[in-house]
């Protein structure tokens, strides 16, 4: 006879959701990163000036992100302290 399962606790629901945002919160920085690198070797190869060579169109990435803001929508990243879950 099928049996239900039993609930989910709370503190490892919580333990995954921050399992889950420090991993998010990674991958967008170093994607964030990465694109920023990519402009900046653009510009050092092809130029920004007028009258230089640039190839391709170049990301439309917001001023406030290339200036060290955080992306929204990420906490920081967790320190060893908080986390006692574990």
């Amino acid at each position: 006879m099928a049996v239900p399962k039993k609930r989910t606790s709370k503190s490892k629901k919580q333990h995954r959701n921050k399992v889950w945002r420090k991993k998010a919160n990674s991958d967008a920085r170093k994607a964030l990163s990465y694109v920023t690198s990519y402009s900046s070797l653009r510009e050092f190869f092809f130029g920004e000036k007028d009258g230089m060579i640039i190839t391709g169109p170049r990301p439309n990435i917001p001023r406030e992100l290339l200036m060290g803001k955080k992306p929204k929508g990420f906490l920081p990243p967790l320190v060893d302290g908080e986390d006692s879950e574990i």
